[in-house]
């Protein structure tokens, strides 16, 4: 996957950095220092670790302070690339995910049923909702798969 990348990172005239350190115990903590200096000043930073970073401290300097366009793509392997981005029409998928968000936007109330009798009921209240299955096209905003 790491190589894949890169390799597509040199096809837009960009210039890969890649950075291999131990997967923390847990999700969400911070990196080693040097991890995070670095993404702290990149534009672009694809997370393929396994315990997600996103959250800590580090995260918030490179996303937030620093507009870093972060992908998440943790755990991704290349079954799960061809799989969730070379079989997917992701124009589609992001065009339901807004549509999902509207509707959700505007509810008063949700309720989610299965045919195994799973009955989920929740209250909105005027609440938003976040559509992170965009494409990577914003700084500072954290970019999730579609779907």
């Amino acid at each position: 996957m790491v190589h894949a990348l890169t390799e597509a990172a040199y096809t837009i005239d960009t210039v890969p950095t890649v950075v291999y350190y131990p997967t923390a115990e847990g999700f969400y903590a911070d990196p080693p220092q040097p991890v995070a200096d670095a993404i702290a000043a990149a534009d672009v930073w694809i997370e393929l670790t396994y315990a997600s970073i996103m959250h800590g401290p580090a995260y918030r300097k490179a996303v937030d302070e620093n507009g870093a366009c972060y992908i998440c793509a943790t755990g991704l392997d290349t079954e799960m690339l061809v799989n969730c981005i070379g079989k997917v029409n992701v124009d589609k998928v992001i065009e339901l995910g807004g549509y999902f968000k509207y509707r959700l936007e505007k509810a008063q109330n949700i309720q989610l049923l299965s045919k195994q009798g799973m009955d989920l009921r929740g209250s909105m209240g005027g609440r938003k909702v976040r559509h992170s299955g965009i494409k990577a096209s914003e700084k500072g905003y954290p970019v999730m798969l579609t779907g």
